[in-house]
């Protein structure tokens, strides 16, 4: 498929750059062969997985959106997307209301975070894995003293 651009207006990945009033913006682009493939809530994940969804996608748009005004449309159409798939209103409402008055100018901001390193554990997901993660968590400081 062949790329379209205009001399004022650039889609690169899933950003369109165009000029306005001389400056550049940018708002989301949605390739011609997208769809709906956000996680359906009602799949196997743990539920603090699916909840934090809505906050990181809003998160997204309202980096990539340099309007409020097309911010506010595009979140329009991913609330929808989100109840398609199965989300509770007030999750999607949550992350909404939680994204959508943060200052885009501090979200678009390298961070920096300073934490000593954490010590990962990739486990295959089971319905009892949990088990597992807590034992290790009660059983932390026997295996730092040694």
């Amino acid at each position: 498929m062949p790329i379209r651009y205009h001399f004022w207006m650039l889609p690169l990945l899933d950003v369109t750059i165009f000029l306005h009033d001389g400056r550049l913006s940018t708002t989301l682009y949605h390739k011609p062969t997208d769809c709906n493939n956000l996680l359906h809530y009602g799949s196997f994940h743990p539920r603090p997985l699916k909840n934090g969804i809505p906050v990181g996608q809003f998160l997204r748009l309202r980096r990539v959106c340099t309007s409020f005004e097309d911010f506010k449309y595009h979140a329009r159409q991913l609330r929808t997307r989100f109840l398609a798939r199965g989300y509770p209103r007030s999750v999607v409402n949550r992350a909404y209301k939680t994204t959508a008055y943060a200052h885009r100018q501090w979200l678009i901001l390298p961070q920096c975070k300073e934490r000593e390193s954490d010590l990962v554990c990739v486990l295959p997901y089971m319905p009892h894995v949990h088990n597992i993660a807590s034992t290790l968590r009660r059983c932390w400081p026997i295996f730092l003293a040694t």
